[in-house]
């Protein structure tokens, strides 16, 4: 067969002429031609006579070619074919694409919209009759005229294979006309329809045409529109209705005036008990609340209170905000958009909580490495004279980037802060000593805001210590204005709230899922993000499956949503009786077989596949299969250990314990490599207060056996935040749990009281539950006796059975910052202690450090499994 090459010039079947390429692909293509015997421009679809649907496409082409005389619809007047192609010639559409026009308008209201769309339902019902039920109508696919006329461009190549609902393609373009707001595609709101109802989206539309159009955009066929004639007549009788209201609307203006009259007074009232809600009326807010330390006195309380609400005044500049004393806390409520923009890198909570501190110290260039100096300065803030602004010459810029140790890469101003000659005086006394003569030394600004790792550049103008210059830091904008004021006398505990678009179910899969206003108070917020930046709408909808899915098995009613213009956050609503810190922290982790583990004491990992947790009424039974290699690898050292088997979720919590006399049997082949089914019964349950398994806690296990399934969740997604609040307040502190599901240490916590018990002059720390790390402190002096305190760490080790079940044990001598100390871990691949004795021998007690560390070394050697570094 011949190739039929066509560009720019070309003449078709002798009539056509090509003026213009509008788009082409490796068997398609479309073209602007010109009708030489008649005169007008005409749209030239190219096909290729090879593609698989040819012949579909043909008859198409030929169905649509008999409604010549409708009018609305892109005429479809001639086609035929030359060389390896086929021709179809349409009538070119006239106007404005749709999609352009609705970009233009924004709005388009609800008066337009039906007069342009009361001729297309009548064609797309005619269409219908006669069997075509397949035409994409969209408003990419829709041209306006001049006169305001709509006119549809069939789709005849790549079109719909399956029937297309007309009414409701119809009612998702009026959604997006009146919202501005593109719709899910149908097929996802089935699994979760996120479509925000058109009462909020569109303030100021018609709540009649509101209904029409949700109606027609239903995902349950039957309730919607079954044919375009049925939304035509809903249209018109909208349209008659809306006349008459307004025809009727001028008898009422005088009784609207009468009763407006009377409103204002009942207003007024009304204002001073919701001033807040006046205040913040239409705009997205933030609420914040500020939790006093214990030890704060009432009368800095209160001076806190004006504090804050300076801050806050400087920090909204021309923006509302709300400050008040709420029963003993701070609460503050912001625009939520001047909390996105001041929330990053914590500097909100810092600037909101600390006391604005300003410490001046010293770096000296020791061999090239800058040494931090000892005795850091603070300026008392009724010593602060002044502070000016300056913006930095480009000498001076190009000074600070050949510089070392800062990041200058941004600063383009610093302040001059002015302060006393009193103040002057001690700074320079204080820092003089510190510096090097003739020497390379910084003046810094460090711990401006009571954080150690906040540290900029300062200087001190030479041969006048009135004037200390600060250069710019990525908080200094925010707190140097209040630099003048009173600072708190202690720092506060921020909680925000969790600001949340909520997801609405439309799946009879979920039917725990409910609307978050349903969920009774208290109530928790619980906010889940994950490492990945970003993640692709499929990745996004799997995982949110998922997670319902989990919280289904939980059977609790929840709400889902995610966080405000972020759908890589996820937040769930439950009542707070209805979950446990246990349970929220475990929720939303990456699904697999780190999820689920069978462990001995040493932290050896016996591996297994097909795993399934039976839940019966007062034991946990784990089916799975293991090889005969890996089983007898895992159990030999335990049988010759204490014989305990750990079974772990979310690789750290052990949740249950086993103690086996004998290799269990299983059943299946005995070849090395051969696996066997086996069951474990577990009837200790170490997760649990009392120590064994209750009913309540049943639907954990279905839940960790979810958690274990590859790929439910395919993404791990870490419980980043809790936002606890009551019938009275939108933070607020935990009220209750669910005690069943909360998880009990047992181990840490028995061993710190055994301890206790064995020494009661050792101070025990429960540093890391889930691993039971411990430090143990005995408060003595240098002047210690070496013999005293070797005993005491033998007795405690002996006694307290330290070498069951823990995963580190530190035994300091003084504190953990000061003296010698000893560390105890376990290795795991050697089944060893592993016995490590720290401290600094280059001092002048080397000699007794020394002899410390043979007594311990010399004391532990009397056990088997102790290896020393």
């Amino acid at each position: 067969m011949e190739t039929n090459k066509v560009s720019i010039g070309s003449l078709l079947d002798e009539r056509y002429e090509i003026k213009r390429i509008l788009e082409a692909d490796s068997d398609t293509a479309r073209y602007e031609g010109w009708h030489q015997r008649v005169q007008k421009k005409v749209l030239i679809q190219e096909v290729d006579l090879q593609k698989e649907d040819i012949e579909e496409i043909l008859f198409r082409a030929r169905q649509l070619g008999d409604f010549s005389d409708m009018s609305g619809l892109c005429h479809v007047s001639d086609q035929f074919e030359a060389g390896d192609k086929a021709y179809i010639i349409y009538d070119y559409p006239e106007g404005i694409c749709l999609e352009q026009y609705m970009e233009q308008k924004k709005r388009i209201s609800e008066e337009e919209l039906t007069e342009m769309f009361l001729p297309v339902l009548r064609n797309l019902q005619k269409l219908q009759n006669a069997g075509i039920r397949n035409l994409t109508v969209s408003p990419e696919m829709l041209y306006r005229s001049e006169n305001g006329e709509l006119c549809l461009v069939p789709k005849i190549v790549d079109y719909e294979t399956d029937d297309v609902e007309y009414t409701y393609s119809v009612s998702e373009i009026f959604y997006e006309c009146l919202s501005g707001k593109k719709p899910q595609d149908r097929f996802i709101r089935v699994l979760f329809d996120e479509t925000e109802p058109l009462e909020t989206c569109d303030l100021k539309g018609n709540a009649e045409f509101h209904k029409i159009v949700e109606k027609g955009m239903n995902i349950d066929s039957e309730s919607g529109f079954q044919t375009p004639e049925e939304l035509y007549e809903a249209l018109v009788n909208w349209k008659k209705d809306n006349v008459s209201q307004r025809g009727n609307s001028l008898y009422f203006i005088g009784g609207c005036v009468l009763l407006g009259i009377l409103a204002v007074a009942v207003l007024l009232g009304l204002c001073k008990k919701y001033e807040e809600q006046i205040r913040f009326l239409g705009v997205d807010t933030e609420t914040i609340m500020l939790t006093p330390p214990d030890e704060m006195k009432q009368k800095d309380y209160k001076n806190s209170v004006e504090i804050i609400k300076n801050r806050v005044k400087k920090l909204s500049k021309n923006n509302k905000y709300w400050v008040e004393d709420d029963n003993g806390k701070i609460r503050i409520v912001i625009p939520y958009k001047l909390y996105e923009e001041t929330k990053e890198d914590s500097k909100l909570e810092t600037y909101l909580t600390t006391p604005l501190k300003v410490r001046i110290g010293t770096h000296v260039n020791c061999s090239g490495i800058w040494v931090r100096q000892d005795g850091d300065i603070e300026l008392s803030q009724k010593e602060i004279k002044d502070i000016k602004e300056i913006e930095l010459s480009n000498e001076e810029k190009h000074d600070l980037e050949s510089e070392e140790g800062y990041d200058f890469s941004k600063i383009t101003k610093k302040l001059e802060v002015t302060i006393s000659d009193e103040e002057a005086q001690l700074v320079k006394n204080t820092l003089i000593p510190q510096l090097v003569s003739g020497g390379e030394n910084k003046v810094d600004l460090c711990g401006f805001l009571e954080d150690d790792g906040e540290c900029c550049k300062a200087e001190i103008s030479e041969g006048d210590w009135h004037k200390i210059y600060i250069y710019e830091s990525p908080r200094m904008e925010m707190a140097f204005p209040v630099l003048l004021d009173s600072s708190l006398k202690n720092e506060f505990k921020m909680k925000e709230e969790i600001p949340t678009d909520w997801l609405n179910r439309s799946s009879d899969l979920f039917t725990n899922w409910t609307s978050e206003d349903l969920i009774e108070e208290p109530s928790v917020k619980l906010q889940y993000g994950t490492y990945k930046s970003k993640l692709d709408e499929g990745d996004y909808y799997h995982n949110l499956g998922d997670l319902a899915g989990r919280l289904e098995c939980l059977e609790i009613p929840y709400a889902i949503g995610t966080a405000k213009n972020n759908k890589n956050i996820f937040v769930i609503k439950v009542q707070q009786k209805n979950i446990s810190e246990f349970v929220a922290d475990i929720l939303g982790g990456e699904g697999g077989t780190i999820q689920y583990g069978l462990y001995d004491r040493w932290g050896n990992k016996l591996y297994f596949s097909n795993y399934e947790l039976k839940a019966e009424d007062d034991k946990w039974i784990l089916c799975f299969e293991s090889t005969n290699e890996n089983m007898k690898e895992f159990m030999d050292p335990v049988l010759e250990d204490d014989g305990n088997v750990y079974l772990k979720v979310a690789n750290s919590y052990e949740i249950a314990k086993l103690n086996l006399k004998e290799m269990p049997a299983g059943t299946g082949e005995e070849g090395e490599y051969d696996k066997k089914y086996y069951e474990f019964t577990f009837d200790d349950a170490l997760m649990s207060k009392s120590g064994e398994f209750s009913e309540d806690m049943k639907p954990l296990a279905e839940l960790f056996n979810m958690l274990g399934q590859e790929g439910n969740m395919n993404v791990d997604y870490d419980l980043k935040y809790s936002q606890y609040s009551s019938k009275k307040q939108t933070v607020s502190e935990k009220e209750e749990s669910r005690s069943a599901w909360e998880f009990y240490p047992h181990d840490a916590v028995m061993t710190k009281e055994t301890i206790e018990r064995i020494d009661s002059d050792a101070e025990v720390l429960i540093i890391k539950q889930l691993d039971n790390k411990l430090y143990v402190k005995f408060h003595m002096d240098e002047n210690y006796d070496i013999e005293e305190v070797s005993e005491r760490i033998w007795t405690i080790w002996k006694k307290g059975k330290m070498n069951k079940g823990n995963c580190e044990v530190c035994f300091y001598i003084n504190d953990i910052r000061e003296g010698p100390y000893i560390s105890i871990d376990r290795n795991h691949l050697e089944r060893t202690w592993r016995v490590g004795i720290y401290g600094d021998s280059s001092n002048p007690d080397e000699g007794k450090f020394n002899a410390f560390k043979k007594k311990i070394q010399e004391i532990f050697s009397q056990e088997s499994d102790v290896t020393f570094l």
